[in-house]
């Protein structure tokens, strides 16, 4: 030990922790037991044996073993390991469950047999779980201002809980740092696109104008990457559309000092902000009817309302309320507000093709119409 160090000085230094927030599980069992249960049983404790005996506690354990038996043998116990969290009090309402449990019997139907009766069925049932599930809330709360209308200290809290609801994110995920971050990560991959493709432009000049006429989009196999920044600024989507309109000028042999407008409307070329309209539009169409992945369909509720309107056919989403613009060019919020405004005859296409030509054109009008 070197005594000339003194131990009587703060060592100060910052450390940087995200809370490790673990989730206790636990193992429930239980017994299925719906309508046919009963007869079943009935049937069974109809033909067990009678076992004679004078002592009660002898004939006690033989009817109970017997009785466990038929359970086991008609509703046998199933073990489920979930969370130990607790549920909302309006979920654990048995209309809500017994709802639930007919909405997910639908969608896998639905998933399973793609048909579109069974996907209207799937519709119906998920409107009507909505529905309870928002008369439960609404008794819930309800029942907590009735019983504490002279306790302004509850009061205050519920409407605290409602109007101000604690983030899920932690807060070095929701920080600005963070934010900008991941915006970064998009500009960088738009000039990483920027540079390959003055490479594939300068190879498309020295072809011939016949060949360069056709708008083969194979030469230039960095086009694909043009239309999947949604949610970035205008200022950003711009680089890629000086990208779009460079490729043109080479395609179509046009000066610099020609407008543009017309070259991509001979081209049949969307403009960047519609072709990132599009895809969203398309994913949403796929993941609405079965075709997209699961947690796509799972980001979408469908539009109930708790009377029966005109709006109940048209086909809506339910748009997230969201309080910042940046939130906003999220892909649950922003294609939601996209699929909400299209017309009927779009939504209800009954492919993917004709969706794609209906919506194409729509797009098209709107972009040089």
């Amino acid at each position: 030990m070197d005594l000339a160090i003194s131990d009587h000085f703060c060592v100060f230094f910052d450390v940087c922790m995200s809370p490790h927030i673990q989730n206790r599980y636990m193992s429930v069992r239980r017994r299925v037991i719906n309508n046919g249960t009963g007869l079943l049983f009935e049937q069974a404790l109809s033909h067990t044996p009678s076992q004679p005996s004078d002592c009660a506690d002898d004939l006690m354990i033989h009817f109970n073993s017997r009785m466990t038996h038929i359970m086991d043998n008609i509703t046998p116990l199933k073990t489920k390991r979930v969370t130990d969290n607790q549920k909302a009090p309006r979920k654990l309402n048995p209309v809500v469950k017994l709802l639930k449990r007919e909405c997910r019997k639908s969608e896998r139907m639905w998933r399973k047999s793609k048909l579109q009766i069974h996907y209207q069925i799937h519709k119906e049932m998920l409107g009507k779980y909505n529905l309870e599930i928002s008369k439960a809330r609404q008794s819930f709360f309800s029942n907590i201002i009735n019983r504490n209308i002279n306790n302004a200290r509850v009061l205050f809290s519920t409407v605290e809980k409602l109007t101000n609801p604690s983030s899920q994110l932690l807060s070095e995920l929701s920080s600005v740092n963070k934010c900008n971050d991941f915006a970064s990560f998009f500009k960088g991959k738009i000039d990483k696109i920027r540079l390959n493709i003055a490479s594939q432009l300068q190879i498309a000049q020295n072809l011939e104008p016949l060949a360069v006429k056709r708008g083969d989009l194979n030469l230039m196999p960095t086009f694909s990457l043009v239309d999947y920044c949604n949610g970035l600024p205008k200022k950003t989507i711009k680089q890629l559309q000086l990208i779009q309109n460079a490729a043109a000028r080479v395609l179509t042999r046009t000066k610099r000092s020609d407008h543009i407008t017309p070259v991509l409307m001979s081209l049949h070329w969307l403009p960047v902000s519609y072709r990132i309209d599009f895809k969203a539009l398309l994913l949403v169409f796929k993941s609405l009817n079965g075709m997209g992945p699961n947690y796509l369909f799972d980001m979408f509720q469908l539009y109930a309302p708790i009377r029966s309107l005109r709006s109940l056919q048209k086909n809506l989403l339910v748009e997230p309320v969201l309080r910042t613009k940046c939130g906003e060019a999220a892909f649950s919020c922003y294609a939601v507000k996209l699929w909400n405004q299209l017309p009927e005859d779009i939504k209800n296409a009954p492919t993917v093709g004709s969706f794609k030509s209906r919506l194409k054109t729509k797009l098209f009008s709107d972009a040089f119409c």
